[in-house]
């Protein structure tokens, strides 16, 4: 899946609202998501607790969302730049070895990147965005997954949920068991 279609398709169900809830909503949802990944990494790291892969993909995935999002609705890139986050996506730029990847350290690099996006001091070119997708690119490289495999597995869940677009219902009524199958597949 090409990144624009990728784009396009977190529009598809999104939760449409005013300007400024939008923006409360998406910078909500980075901080919610980031905090998944890190109460993981500390049940880890704190308590020996094993991480969960597949909840590390979908917490990455549901990162991406907001993220797209952020992209699309506040920094309005032109589509040529969009265009070049194609080739981004499926890079083939060498990844380090998975026994190389500290995964707290790339998560906290996820999380400062992040956090000058809720202060709008990052995101205002392009390469900024690159920079955070490679990140989370390497991330999910640390738990055996590819960047293609979060944002495939990502569009089969909310596709699951929001057949037919956003439903306020669907979003509280979740068949989570469903969800797991999907990301698990």
């Amino acid at each position: 899946m090409k990144y624009t279609d990728y784009l396009q398709d977190v529009e598809r169900t999104w939760n449409k609202q005013s300007k400024e809830q939008d923006r409360k909503h998406i910078m909500l949802g980075l901080v919610d998501e980031c905090g998944e990944i890190a109460s993981a990494l500390k049940k880890h790291i704190g308590y020996g607790n094993e991480i969960d892969k597949v909840n590390i993909l979908e917490e990455c995935g549901d990162y991406l969302y907001f993220l797209s999002k952020r992209i699309v609705e506040f920094n309005k890139f032109p589509l040529e730049d969009l265009e070049y986050l194609n080739e981004v996506v499926p890079s083939k730029a060498k990844l380090p070895r998975k026994e190389d990847i500290d995964f707290y350290e790339t998560f906290l690099s996820m999380e400062f990147m992040r956090y000058q996006l809720f202060f709008n001091q990052g995101c205002q070119n392009i390469a900024y965005v690159v920079t955070i997708i490679e990140t989370v690119r390497i991330f999910l490289h640390a738990f055996d997954y590819t960047l293609e495999d979060c944002i495939q597995r990502n569009v089969a869940k909310r596709e699951a949920r929001f057949p037919r677009g956003y439903e306020q219902t669907k979003a509280i009524e979740r068949d989570l068991k469903n969800e797991r199958k999907i990301l698990e597949a």
